[in-house]
């Protein structure tokens, strides 16, 4: 279960995403004007893309070009961030998890990232 929250936000209250041009990050408490509760995330994310309001791109269905290519912005992220400061937060946490080697080569060599493929 979730909620999607739409807040009243000006543009000097919001980071934007650099990878994810629609996203932004709010670094102030902003306040909520309405919110939509998801009981069920997955049947959401695919009702939405059964609607054509989001794509949904599978792990298994990409080239070894596009896992390179999300491998690198989340290795890109986390030097712009220099998470190697920060190993316990949860983005971090998070790509040790899920993307070992990708924090491994982060360790390694913090400046650059070499393909898997």
């Amino acid at each position: 279960m979730g909620c999607i929250y739409e807040v009243e936000a000006d543009e000097k209250d919001v980071l934007p995403f650099k990878n994810i041009p629609c996203a932004r990050l709010g670094t102030v408490p902003m306040k909520v004007i309405d919110y939509t509760i998801i009981s069920n995330a997955y049947e959401w994310f695919m009702n939405e893309e059964l609607e054509n309001r989001l794509r949904v791109v599978r792990y298994g269905t990409m080239s070894k070009k596009q896992m390179n290519h999300w491998y690198r912005m989340i290795f890109d992220y986390i030097k712009n961030k220099d998470m190697i400061k920060t190993p316990e937060c949860s983005y971090a946490k998070f790509v040790q998890w899920k993307f070992p080697h990708v924090w491994e080569q982060y360790e390694k060599n913090n400046n650059n990232y070499a393909d898997i493929y």
